[in-house]
């Protein structure tokens, strides 16, 4: 993302090792630069991580919920997860078959 498409405010839009038309490419780089690059890439990684975390955290009963559905029932419809998120047990489909 940083190097390849120049995705980052602090690294700018510039493309590293490689060639896009619409980027500016550098192809050897300071070692100030790389450091940057690497810095980017950890606060992007950091940044992720701790969003997907909060995210598992936030939604940690549903997760169950969905998992603990799947074991029992081990396939579910969109119904049946809306079912779920509201609380409610799905119907017993091996009596509907």
């Amino acid at each position: 993302m940083v190097k390849d498409w120049g995705m980052s405010e602090k690294a700018g839009l510039r493309t590293y090792d490689g060639n896009n038309g619409s980027f500016v490419t550098v192809n050897e780089v300071s070692p100030n630069t790389n450091d940057l690059i690497d810095t980017e890439i950890k606060r992007i990684m950091m940044e992720s991580y701790d969003r997907a975390k909060t995210i598992l955290k936030t939604h940690h009963k549903e997760h169950k919920m969905l998992a603990e559905a799947l074991l029992k029932y081990e396939t579910l419809d969109a119904d049946d997860i809306k079912a779920i998120m509201k609380g409610k047990d799905t119907p017993d489909k091996t009596l509907l078959a």
